[in-house]
């Protein structure tokens, strides 16, 4: 607070148009519900640490949608703040910049528009489709593989399949990804993690089959918006970040 002599945090605002709701207020809602804490991902020390902070970027975020009905729209890296050594049940990071967040009501969507940050944007955002819960979901995955591979450097090597994900329109990037989603093409991704990540190959095969699952031979990327659609994809990827956390928590 501005008469505080302490900070123990400080949130970052951004520009929003006239018309769209102020963060100030979309940020003393999420307060007023009293939505749990979350996470970070910028300078992790140990994959554990890092396991950790995404899976309470999800609660966070499962929080945000639940208990104050936002919708965050903009999952990246530098939307997510790592916090140091942390009482035991207590959150290792938390979600920050609400300057893409909307007011969500049923099945957890908003209105259709493309919003996010190219690299980690969903198939269905970038196809313009209405943003919902499960687009931010496949951007923790998108997340997720971009810290791994880039481990600790801004941009993945000149050779990465996920260069791609920053180049070209919409429509083809929504093509590309969807592509590379596809469990042959997904496996060249899961090469490009180093000896250090190979551990994580198996959460990142996990996340891709709960995000992703075969219709008629082809991965689907559309949206469930049932509340136990909802329960079960939320709980089934933070399980499998819980089970990656309990593994290399035992290494």
């Amino acid at each position: 607070m501005p008469d505080s002599n302490r900070w123990n945090y400080v949130l970052k605002f951004k520009w929003r148009w006239a018309r769209e709701r102020p963060e100030d207020e979309l940020l003393k809602l999420a307060k007023k519900k009293c939505v749990w804490g979350a996470v970070s991902l910028d300078y992790y020390k140990e994959i554990e640490k890092l396991l950790q902070a995404i899976r309470d970027a999800i609660k966070c975020h499962r929080s945000l949608c639940y208990d104050a009905k936002i919708l965050h729209q903009d999952i990246s890296p530098g939307n997510m703040i790592i916090l140091d050594d942390q009482d035991e049940g207590k959150p290792n990071g938390i979600l920050i910049d609400l300057d893409s967040a909307t007011e969500v009501t049923e099945g957890l969507g908003a209105e259709p528009g493309i919003t996010g940050t190219r690299p980690f944007m969903a198939i269905g955002v970038l196809k313009g489709e209405c943003h919902t819960y499960r687009h931010d979901l496949e951007s923790f995955l998108y997340v997720f593989l971009w810290t791994v591979i880039t481990n600790h450097t801004e941009n993945p090597p000149e050779t990465s399949k996920l260069r791609q994900w920053s180049n070209g329109d919409w429509n083809e990037l929504a093509v590309r990804k969807a592509l590379d989603m596809n469990q042959d093409n997904f496996r060249n991704i899961l090469e490009e993690f180093t000896p250090e990540f190979h551990s994580l190959k198996p959460l990142a095969e996990s996340l891709r089959q709960i995000l992703f699952p075969l219709r008629d031979g082809v991965i689907w990327t559309g949206t469930d918006g049932s509340p136990e659609a909802v329960s079960k994809l939320y709980d089934g990827i933070t399980r499998a970040f819980e089970e990656a956390i309990a593994s290399e928590g035992g290494r």
